[in-house]
């Protein structure tokens, strides 16, 4: 399994044939031939990726078309869907502890993945997902306040991202792109070790757009998150700002394989 030109995808490293690494290579997350696919046989598509490595401090950018399978990659790395095959799938949470992954999605071990995806994965989801009966302020304290952690960060996140005059609002009240970074504090509210954000820029002008994104990269180099992971259209924008490019191609056989680009 194994799309043309694949290199491992870890910063630094180069082409090479694909071996299982020993454990102890483990930075943040490894994936090694996992597949999953959606729809049916003549309208859906495969996922396969061959070999994908996150360390402590990487920005990655997940680049695509619309329909190629971005948002189902950040749905594998954010633990909400599981893999139909993975030779490996590790992920080491915030407190040293390593998970695998695989195993614990074939043994059905719900409980596990719970409270990983609560106090170490932090989820911008495309819609946005804010509560309607919430204020800005309540919906960006609330995964903090489920996953037991402290508030405080999510409040820094709202001031940072320039939404101090709206914390008591509404989502319906507020324009598209200040619901876009009310959704991108609280995905940050718990301080998660990774932060996957599914079209962060998609509502936001250009000047909201690098600010969001730059808030991203500074929580990174901050060590506010130990890794970042976004699905994007905005491909020029990302690279501007130091994301690492990871690129999704379709194969003639209608698979979608994630590789780094060249």
């Amino acid at each position: 399994m194994g799309g043309p030109g694949f290199e491992r995808c870890r910063r630094g490293a180069g082409p090479g044939p694909t071996r299982r690494p020993a454990v102890i290579e483990l930075g943040l997350l490894a994936m090694h031939d996992v597949r999953t696919r959606v729809g049916t046989a003549r309208e859906g598509f495969t996922l396969d990726i061959p070999r994908f490595d996150l360390a402590l401090g990487d920005r990655v950018a997940i680049i695509g078309p619309s329909g190629s399978g971005k948002s189902l990659f950040l749905e594998l790395l954010g633990l909400i869907r599981a893999p139909e095959s993975a030779q490996e799938f590790q992920f080491r949470k915030r407190s040293g502890e390593t998970l695998d992954i695989a195993r614990l999605w074939a043994r059905r071990d719900p409980a596990r993945l719970i409270h990983a995806r609560r106090r170490d994965i932090g989820f911008l989801l495309q819609t946005g997902g804010l509560l309607r009966s919430l204020s800005i302020l309540e919906n960006v304290l609330l995964p903090a306040q489920l996953a037991g952690t402290p508030t405080s960060y999510g409040a820094e996140m709202i001031e940072r991202l320039g939404l101090s005059g709206q914390r008591r609002r509404r989502p319906a009240t507020l324009s598209v792109g200040q619901r876009q970074r009310a959704a991108l504090a609280r995905a940050m509210s718990t301080r998660p070790t990774l932060l996957l954000a599914d079209e962060p820029t998609a509502a936001l002008d250009s000047r909201n757009a690098d600010g969001a994104l730059q808030v991203i990269v500074d929580a990174v180099e901050q060590q506010l998150v130990s890794a970042a992971v976004i699905a994007t259209h905005d491909r020029e924008r990302a690279l501007r700002l130091g994301f690492r490019e990871v690129a999704l191609t379709s194969s003639a056989e209608g698979s979608i394989f994630a590789s780094c680009a060249a």
